[in-house]
């Protein structure tokens, strides 16, 4: 298919919500075999987010709750991939978890340190990581999963989560439902968001260009923080791989996950096409 034009990209778009997985394509996928990552991921630097991520994120609270909310006792073990900065490692910790941190950004993990001192982080891949144990609750929030641009890529960080997760353990995620506003339609000089940086110690204006390629399923964005007199303060850009419902749900299951509870929002609600997120309880099969 040329998909060159937004027409091409629009029909394409619509066909994968609208028509289902075929059984045939499901055992493809399932049958797809663990590889390296065949796209390169250096757009997505998180060493240069660090100082930054957290005022550019600050609508977060929903999102805290809902994993504070899956520690079921005080002293549950969690693993906490793509921590990032420690925002929802500190939730879990208050709740009276005992919580592992992994993130592959070490400033991202030097500002979890500071933050959340009574937690134990590791700088890894969680594509490929061995902490010799088995966790009661693993979580990995704020979609940081779609930084996995390759089905490959997706299946070895799930492949590392069932070898983490208990027997009886609960395995807990987030990431976005695709949404044709960004599938079809590129955004240029969008505005997404004032907030005050400390970095930079200013009211900021955050600006996004997307661009999404329909083969690999790749959204690309590219925000600029705007500070006082039209200045850029900071820019970067990243990648995120456009997971699809279905697709989600055959490579769970190539990878002996399953589903268990899925919901569109943070607040319990049903899923649906229109639901702008996929938020996932999932387990062993």
């Amino acid at each position: 298919m040329d998909c060159s034009s937004a027409g091409a990209k629009a029909a394409q778009f619509l066909a994968q919500l609208v028509f289902p997985l075929t059984e045939s394509y499901r055992l493809l996928i399932a049958s797809c075999p663990i590889s390296p990552l065949m796209i390169d991921d250096t757009r997505n630097d998180f060493d240069k987010e660090a100082s930054f991520f957290d005022d550019m994120h600050p609508e977060r609270d929903a999102e805290f709750a809902y994993y504070r909310e899956r520690i079921s006792r005080p002293g549950v073990s969690v693993l906490d991939l793509a921590c990032g900065t420690g925002a929802v490692t500190s939730h879990l910790a208050d709740a009276g978890a005992t919580v592992v941190g992994l993130d592959s950004s070490a400033k991202m993990i030097a500002v979890a340190k500071e933050r959340v001192p009574n937690a134990t982080f590791v700088v890894g891949d969680m594509r490929d990581f061995n902490l010799g144990q088995r966790f009661d609750l693993v979580i990995c929030a704020f979609n940081s999963l779609q930084h996995m641009l390759t089905g490959q890529a997706f299946r070895a960080a799930l492949k590392q989560v069932k070898r983490h997760l208990a027997p009886d353990g609960v395995f807990c995620f987030d990431i976005f439902n695709p949404a044709p506003e960004f599938l079809v339609t590129k955004r240029q000089n969008e505005f997404v968001r004032r907030v005050f940086s400390t970095a930079v110690n200013a009211t900021c204006d955050l600006y996004e260009d997307t661009a999404y390629d329909p083969e690999a399923k790749i959204l690309y964005l590219d925000w600029r923080l705007i500070g006082p007199e039209g200045r850029i303060v900071h820019q970067n850009r990243f990648s995120m791989r456009q997971v699809f419902p279905d697709e989600l749900s055959a490579w769970l299951g190539a990878e002996g996950l399953s589903v268990k509870a899925k919901y569109g929002d943070f607040s319990y609600g049903a899923f649906s096409e229109a639901s702008h997120h996929q938020v996932i309880t999932a387990g062993h099969s």
